[in-house]
């Protein structure tokens, strides 16, 4: 069953039950959408509108994801989806700082909404560092899409993961783990050896924690791990 949070719109419960899946309504402690898939795995989905620029600068954003992971690293296991809806454009005038949030209304299709004091350059350097942390990245045009978007999810997550085109995505052969998250930061890591990848997730548990410790300069007691080795990984991720 699909967890709708109660904050959310009362017309993604309809929409959602009248696309054929089973919701329920009630207050989450994180995310705004959550099910769990066919491994019984932890899916936590978290929207972001209009509110988007607001919730980074509150530091709301980052509590909620450190939150979401925190849940599903608990949880044991699960994926982090972060859902980005509605059409941001730039080109608006510069005292808006170049960024707007548009909606689609009727048959003018999308209109101007809400102005932000935000760079287009701040919402691409957000998203590639997300998605650098291990969290996966969605967009969708409207609350209509995000209905679509969110069916198409959970009955993937029902039926399994991956899909037959993620199965043809090559990866970087392991000798000595079968671990995907070994994978998944070895991808992550320019040079990084499978040895190291297997001794930093020992020592901290996610990607993300590692991620954590690199920029915070914490990760010395991983032999082999030198200075150049967190600048090859902290040039991927800034922007």
């Amino acid at each position: 069953m699909l967890t709708v949070d109660s904050r959310e719109p009362r017309e993604f419960v309809m929409d959602l039950e009248e696309a054929g899946i089973p919701v329920q309504r009630r207050m989450m402690d994180v995310g705004d959408f959550g099910f769990n898939d066919k491994d019984e795995d932890l899916i936590l989905v978290t929207r972001k509108a209009t509110d988007l620029f607001t919730s980074v600068n509150s530091g709301h954003f980052q509590d909620e994801l450190d939150g979401c992971l925190a849940a599903i690293h608990s949880y044991g296991g699960g994926q982090l989806f972060w859902l980005l809806e509605g059409v941001w454009a730039s080109g608006m005038p510069s005292q808006t700082g170049g960024m707007a949030y548009f909606k689609r209304k009727g048959p003018d299709w999308f209109r101007k909404e809400t102005a932000c004091g935000n760079s287009p350059k701040s919402l691409l350097g957000m998203q590639i560092s997300i998605q650098s942390a291990g969290v996966q990245f969605l967009w969708t045009p409207d609350p209509k899409a995000t209905v679509d978007m969110l069916a198409a999810l959970y009955r993937k997550g029902k039926e399994g993961w991956p899909s037959n085109l993620t199965q043809r995505l090559t990866k970087r052969p392991l000798k000595f783990s079968k671990s995907s998250k070994v994978q998944h930061l070895m991808g992550l890591w320019p040079r990084l050896t499978e040895r190291q990848a297997m001794a930093l997730l020992a020592e901290f548990g996610t990607i993300n924690d590692v991620i954590s410790a690199a920029r915070n300069e914490t990760l010395g007691a991983v032999k082999g791990i030198g200075k150049q080795s967190v600048k090859n990984l902290l040039e991927v991720l800034e922007v």
